[in-house]
């Protein structure tokens, strides 16, 4: 009886690390894509863009990152995310550094490429 059990434990061990082990592959994409922020300068006082950009995407599910920056010198006032890249995006608000921003696309993949979001930053006066 107790060799039946094992067997039987030891089958479904292996069809779990099997199962395991295509879910992994399917998910798993060798295709290298980018995330890219652009440059920016401005003087004290005065307002700055960056851009955040996907490129190469294979196709995202979620997407998570965190922007952090000096807000002693800087002051993150407007978020704004562009169309192609799904409906469950988010920057909570009040913005704060460090500032999580997240993208769900839980019914289908996402494969748009080019700006995901648009950041801006007012510059103290002090910096």
């Amino acid at each position: 009886m107790k060799k039946k059990i094992t067997r039987i434990l030891s089958a479904i061990v292996a069809a779990a690390v099997l199962l395991c082990s295509l879910s992994l592959y399917a998910f798993a994409d060798s295709r290298p894509f980018s995330l890219s922020v652009s440059n920016a300068q401005g003087a004290p006082g005065e307002s700055v863009t960056l851009r955040i950009t996907l490129a190469d995407n294979p196709g995202l599910a979620s997407l998570k990152f965190g922007v952090a920056y000096d807000d002693s010198a800087l002051t993150l006032t407007n978020v704004e995310f562009a169309d192609g890249f799904g409906e469950n995006i988010t920057a909570p608000e009040p913005y704060a550094s460090p500032q999580t921003i997240s993208m769900i696309s839980p019914l289908s993949e996402v494969t748009a490429n080019g700006v995901f979001a648009t950041l801006t930053f007012a510059i103290s006066q002090s910096a």
